[in-house]
């Protein structure tokens, strides 16, 4: 077949190894060689291309879509492989990902993805992908009281474990979804989307105190101690509205 080249000239035999992926080579990349799969085969892959047209991720990259997120294929580079990551509802929550040597497994997991399977029947059908105990929350519809127990339990918070323990023995705070990001501690009013609103909890040096603001009031206001974040988190309650999952 006749090679394609990218807008900055280069072609597949320039950027792919011929030991390692000479029948991408062939096909013209790797989206490209999944498109032919699902023309041969049958398998529902969507609109399979590159992440991007130029360079070397024109060859090495794969993207397609499905109703819970984007999927992403990429090759290895000093080994055969196609590393999957099977979507996210948005930017930040990602369900399963993966890696296998035969692009076939590779575009049947994607094809079963895209039918709905449910990442047991995933892991079950696929032995290469796997996905951490929040993705199997997510699809429960636990996953905020997952969040909130692995981070009362989780070693490397030891040190708040103090703070998030009075901050879920509050009925209508542990409804929040609480996660760490940048030194802080967020609870979100939306587990999903974050942009929704969220309070921040921001421990300053020297320990004890605290600094709190929300996504609606951002100006920070000090805290002394644990029962004065908590009180404050109650009173900002109010502007984010409840949380997206109720006892």
């Amino acid at each position: 077949m006749t090679s394609s080249k990218t807008p900055d000239g280069l072609e597949a035999a320039d950027v792919l190894d011929t030991t390692l992926y000479a029948d991408l080579i062939e096909a013209d990349g790797l989206a490209a060689a999944l498109r032919a799969i699902a023309r041969e085969t049958g398998l529902d892959l969507g609109p399979v291309e590159p992440s991007d047209q130029w360079g070397r991720a024109a060859f090495v990259t794969a993207r397609t879509i499905s109703d819970r997120g984007p999927i992403a294929v990429l090759l290895g580079l000093d080994k055969r492989r196609f590393s999957l990551s099977l979507g996210s509802r948005q930017a930040g929550h990602g369900w399963a990902e993966g890696g296998t040597s035969d692009l076939i497994d590779a575009a049947r997991a994607i094809d079963a993805w895209r039918q709905g399977a449910k990442l047991r029947e995933m892991a079950a059908r696929f032995a290469f992908v796997e996905y951490p105990p929040l993705s199997q929350a997510y699809e429960d519809g636990t996953q905020v009281q997952s969040q909130w127990q692995e981070l009362l339990t989780a070693p490397e918070y030891a040190e708040h474990h103090g703070l998030l323990q009075r901050l879920h023995a509050d009925s209508e705070i542990r409804k929040l979804f609480p996660f760490f990001s940048m030194g802080a501690l967020r609870l979100a009013k939306d587990s999903v989307d974050y942009s929704l609103g969220e309070i921040i909890v921001k421990p300053r040096s020297g320990g004890g105190e605290y600094a709190i603001a929300s996504s609606s009031a951002p100006e920070e206001s000090p805290a002394a101690n644990v029962e004065g974040v908590v009180e404050q988190a109650r009173s900002l309650l109010p502007e984010l509205g409840p949380g997206d999952v109720t006892d």
